[in-house]
This record gives structure tokens, sequence and C-alpha cells, in this order.
């Protein structure tokens, strides 16, 4: 056999032997994800778009939840920064819980711009909340002193770890936490979704205004009928509370106050 027949036989031997190679190398190559491994994602795919086609409620991240709170439908408005820490307030919430601890603020902040926008008022019945809605009515019932209030959240706070609500000196007092610190509480949202708890017939009063002059609250209570002026000394200052008694309905009261709204923005019924 001559040198080219050698030749031409070594060339065939290396195509064939290479053949392999080259076919492993487009078996390497990326290939689309397998049927099943699709089909094994579809399910979850699934549930979410029946969900949303649904409008159920679909489950929270942790990171929006409240420490110690449960809570049903919230919808979240744009988040805020606290200290390194992030608070998601919410737009609305159809149901909410909450346990821990609550602190209060009196006359050091008495007059200061709230979130809302108002003016704090230490007399009252108004609370700071981290995220609920800004209006939102909350009932907070202390165990420990068997006492419980109706607060309108009209702030953002308290912001340090632990403390769920901030009470005005009002709500403070009347469950008897002044003195004490923080208090163990428990606050359930009531807007709407559970019956206020507090009586409809009784003895009920408007409290309209408090002046830390007493002309100031004479001038208010001489053109209403019904109004008497209440002293309290707060911190060792004198102020002048101006009441309309005499209501003997919840309803009453409530009419009467609502009809002041425009003059007197801050009124609350006060349950004797």
């Amino acid at each position: 056999m001559n040198r080219f027949i050698w030749k031409i036989l070594i060339l065939n031997l290396l195509i064939l032997s290479a053949l392999p190679a080259f076919a492993d190398g487009e078996t390497a190559q990326p290939q689309t994800q397998p049927q099943e491994q699709q089909k094994a994602a579809a399910p979850e795919d699934k549930k979410m778009a029946s969900a949303i086609e649904e409008k159920k409620p679909i489950a929270v991240a942790d990171a929006r939840t409240p420490a110690g709170a449960e809570m049903f439908g919230a919808v979240f408005d744009r988040p805020y920064t606290v200290r390194g820490i992030t608070y998601y307030r919410m737009k609305s919430v159809q149901s909410f819980k909450q346990s821990g601890l609550a602190s209060w603020y009196g006359k050091g902040d008495h007059g200061k711009k709230t979130s809302s926008g108002e003016r704090y008022n230490m007399f009252d019945m108004t609370a700071a909340h981290k995220q609920l809605p800004l209006g939102s009515l909350v009932r907070v019932d202390c165990s420990e002193t068997g006492k419980t209030v109706v607060v309108r959240v009209n702030d953002r706070g308290p912001h340090v770890p632990g403390r769920i609500i901030d009470l005005s000196y009002a709500a403070a007092s009347q469950l008897e936490l002044i003195g004490k610190g923080l208090t163990k509480v428990d606050i359930t949202l009531i807007n709407g979704t559970e019956e206020d708890n507090e009586p409809e017939m009784g003895n009920f009063s408007v409290q309209l205004a408090s002046f830390s002059i007493r002309q100031n609250a004479e001038e208010v209570a001489a053109g209403i009928a019904n109004a008497v002026i209440e002293p309290a000394i707060i911190n060792g200052t004198e102020y002048f509370r101006v009441r309309v008694v005499g209501f003997t309905t919840r309803e009453d009261a409530v009419t009467f106050k609502d009809s002041k709204v425009g003059t007197y923005p801050n009124a609350l019924i006060i349950s004797e």
C-alpha cells in the first residue's frame, strides 16, 4: 500500500473519531426548561392568577404586619422610615387587633402639629399609631385597670420598639395610666367593623373646648344653653373646660356635637 492510500485511511479515521465530540458539544448547549419542570411551576401561577381574578385577599408580607398584630384586608400606602426602621402605612384595613405596650404624651406636645395636620390637644381622646389609617377609631382595653376607651388616630408613633400606641393625656387619664409609665394594652379597630360597647342611654355631656384663660371659657359658655365651666389642674397648670350637659342619650349628644364641628372640630362626648 503506497503512501497516498495510507494518508487517506488516516484522514478518514481522524474524521470518524471527531464526530462524537461534535455531538457532545451540541448536547452541552443550554436547553429550554423541561416540560415536567414547567408543569411543576404552573399550579402556583394558576393559584395566584385565580386569587387575583376572584379578588381574594393575598397574605401580607411579615414586614408589613405590626408586632403583636392580627389583621385582614390591608391596603398599603407609601412606607416611611424612622431611625432606620421602615413602617408600612395603611390606606385601609378591614379588621385589626394588636397587643403591646401603651405610652402617653401630654403637656410638652400640647399645641404641636400632628401627622394629620391638626394640633395636638392633650384633652382630646386621640392617639398616635405607626401604621393604622389616620382617622381610625380604636378601642383600647387595659386589663391592669379594667378600663376601656375609644380614641381617634391622628398622629404617627410611638417610634420606639415594643410600644404600639401613644395615648393622649385625656385617654391615659380615663384608663388610669397617669403615673404608671408603660402599660400593656389590647387595641381593636372599631371603624364600623365592630359595635361600640359604650352605653346608648345615661348622662352625657359634650366638651367643646379647653382654655388656660377663664375669661375665654366664659365667653364661649355665655352663648350656649346648658354650658358649664369645669376647672382642671394638669401638671400644675389650671385649665377651664367648657362642657354642655343634660343629654340623656348618646344620639342626642352626637347630634349636638356634629352641629358644632365647624367651630369646635375637637369636641368630644363624655359619658358620666
